[in-house]
């Protein structure tokens, strides 16, 4: 584990490389719910 994680820089590089994720799977969520609804009704 400490061989694949080194210090600060990469921790931070991944932090904002999840959030990026989050964001971009909330977009996505939030997309396909309003096509379903839009669908649907």
């Amino acid at each position: 584990m400490a061989t694949l994680t080194p210090p600060h820089r990469v921790h931070h590089e991944d932090k904002t490389l999840r959030i990026a994720v989050l964001v971009a799977r909330a977009v996505l969520l939030g997309g396909l719910l309003a096509l379903v609804v839009f669908a649907l009704d």
